[in-house]
């Protein structure tokens, strides 16, 4: 209560005061008022005044910040907005109150007013020549407007007069993506060509080819590529994409030369070589895929990365199933890495391989290993016995045909011996036996004919 009585009685006085025109004396007493009750908002408003009407800017706007501070602490944001514009009023370079005035306004949703005291504190720091502190209001804005192409780019421009080449490529290939996503091609063409003027780096060429990619426009992206010359190969990316590009129109010799030249640039593109042999593959060129994938796949062996071994394998596989260099690798892969459920899934699809070639003696391996490897091995050994009983037919049929072209050979001779005698009636009898031995071979019948 007694600090009530105080502070009405120095109001009483302060207020006489004023009256008075006694103004150093009438702040005096209502800063003792401040000192017993300091959120009394209207006794500093009222200190503020006086000290404006004397001139005295720093203290008045002490005054006015108190207060604004308090609003804004409270959350009054409305009264705490008002109190900083009168302080920015007084003083239009007072940064602080300008800071917290566009936060404000950023909070309330008012994005054009807090963005122009950023671009006023801009263009007054820019006038300093403080233009680091320039590209910081620029980042302020887009932290709230990052869809704003313009600032955006103007913030990259003023990176680039600065030297800071990364950060303007950054800023204008985010300025593209924005528009990209948008499928506002004909600006995002526009943004991108004007850039690429000015700074030479791969990654804007890449928007710039999706750009061109997106419409279909293949050519006039085959066409910028090629347009860089001998720059081209200094960008591994860019070349694939070239490369990708000659794929899709299926320009298959554009697309080898390429996938080559950037194999000798960087020898662990694998994905490279795995394009390269995209090409080799369709134009059925097994042979020399596989001996492209070779290299990578013992490689990979190595180091036991046998999946990553067997997938180039199998993309042979996927466009010619019965090519045995790869199949027969693909073997001697899942022996290694103890896939046995995998081995014998190759070895059945082996099978009918072998047999349509005709190659009996790998045939009967597989066969053989099957029995060893599988759990249920009676299909296997009854194939096994069946292919032996083949065998054993064949080469009776093969003994049976080498002793008839013996029989055959000796005959014809004593025919040939008996005519030179001219002894006709001996060759007649001597081929007449022969046939009776032999009563379908052509040589015989001929002759005797």
């Amino acid at each position: 209560m007694a600090s009530d009585k105080q502070r009405l009685a120095l109001l009483k006085k302060a207020n006489k005061l004023f009256r008075q025109g006694k103004s150093d004396a009438a702040i005096k007493e209502y800063q003792q008022i401040l000192s017993l009750k300091p959120d009394d908002l209207e006794v500093r408003r009222i200190v503020g005044d006086l000290q404006l009407r004397q001139n005295n800017m720093p203290e008045a706007i002490e005054q006015f910040e108190w207060i604004a501070d308090y609003y804004l602490k409270e959350g009054f944001f409305a009264k705490a907005i008002a109190m900083y514009k009168r302080i920015t009023r007084v003083d239009p370079n007072y940064e602080e109150a300008l800071f917290k005035l566009a936060d404000l306004y950023t909070r309330q949703g008012l994005v054009i007013e807090a963005k122009q005291i950023y671009l006023d504190i801009a263009e007054e720091c820019k006038r300093k020549g403080n233009q680091k502190k320039a590209l910081g209001m620029y980042k302020k804005i887009l932290e709230f407007d990052r869809q704003n192409i313009k600032m955006r780019t103007l913030l990259a421009d003023n990176y680039l007069k600065e030297g800071m080449m990364d950060n303007a490529v950054e800023e204008y290939a985010i300025g593209a993506d924005i528009l990209l996503n948008k499928k506002d091609y004909r600006r995002a063409e526009e943004l991108l060509l004007t850039v690429t003027q000015k700074l030479n780096d791969p990654r804007l060429f890449e928007k710039l080819l999706y750009c061109y990619t997106a419409q279909n426009d293949d050519e006039k992206a085959i066409q910028l590529l090629k347009g860089m010359g001998e720059k081209l190969f200094q960008h591994v990316n860019l070349l694939k994409i070239l490369g990708e590009l000659y794929l899709k129109k299926n320009m298959m010799s554009e697309a080898e030369k390429i996938f080559i030249r950037i194999a000798e640039l960087d020898p662990e593109e694998t994905e490279v070589i795995m394009r390269l042999g995209k090409v080799y593959l369709q134009r059925e060129e097994y042979d020399k895929t596989y001996e492209l994938f070779l290299p990578v796949v013992d490689k990979n062996v190595k180091i036991n990365k046998f999946e990553e071994a067997a997938s180039l394998l199998r993309f042979i596989i996927a466009s010619n199933n019965s090519y045995l260099p790869a199949l027969t690798k693909l073997a001697s892969l899942f022996k290694l890495s103890g896939k046995t459920n995998n081995l014998i899934a190759l070895y059945e699809s082996l099978i009918p391989v072998y047999e349509r070639k005709g190659m009996k003696d790998q045939l009967k391996k597989i066969l053989e290993e099957l029995i060893h490897l599988s759990d249920t091995p009676f299909t296997y050994e009854e194939q096994l016995e069946r292919l032996a009983g083949r065998v054993k037919e064949e080469k009776e049929e093969e003994d049976q045909e080498e002793r008839e072209s013996e029989f055959v050979s000796f005959n014809l001779r004593v025919v040939d011996e008996a005519l030179q005698e001219n002894d006709a009636d001996k060759a007649a009898n001597i081929l007449i036996k022969a046939k009776t031995t032999f009563p379908r071979n052509l040589a015989i019948r001929l002759r005797l004919f």
